[in-house]
């Protein structure tokens, strides 16, 4: 099973020299431990910034981490469905402070959007993989109800 996790404000924060937001990471060890294809999804483009992340993942004994960047010339959907994670972790107002990322794709590519509210809600992630369909299903219950 694969998962895109995106990089800013869940997993690095580049407002304190992508710095590593450790309650993120914990939760991603235990997807890896249980067999999970963890990858990860930046607007980042520019040079410095990537090394500053590419160094962040080899700090975290995670050399390998797969990160894909979007291109200027690319929306961030054309990047999801050429990964075509499973699930993808996303984060309210991702894309432009109001909408996020995942409002870019439709119900074609079967791509499962969690959208978090806030970081906090990351550890709140089921621990096991199997256990994340189940969850987003019962987000979408909850949803629909308010």
């Amino acid at each position: 099973m694969k998962i895109l996790v995106l990089l800013e404000n869940l997993v690095l924060n580049p407002d304190a020299d992508y710095a590593v937001i450790e309650s993120s990471m914990n939760k991603i060890h235990k997807w890896l431990d249980a067999g999970a294809e963890v990858e990860y999804l930046t607007g980042i483009n520019k040079f410095l910034e990537l090394k500053k992340i590419d160094d962040r993942f080899h700090d975290l004994d995670l050399p390998d981490a797969k990160v894909h960047k979007k291109q200027e010339t690319e929306k961030f959907k054309e990047v999801l469905e050429m990964v075509s994670p499973s699930f993808f972790i996303d984060l309210k107002g991702s894309l432009d402070g109001e909408k996020d990322i995942s409002s870019q794709l439709n119900g074609e590519n079967k791509i499962a959007a969690i959208v978090l509210a806030d970081l906090a809600e990351m550890t709140k992630l089921p621990d096991y993989l199997e256990e994340l369909k189940d969850y987003l299903e019962e987000e979408e219950v909850v949803e629909e109800v308010e």
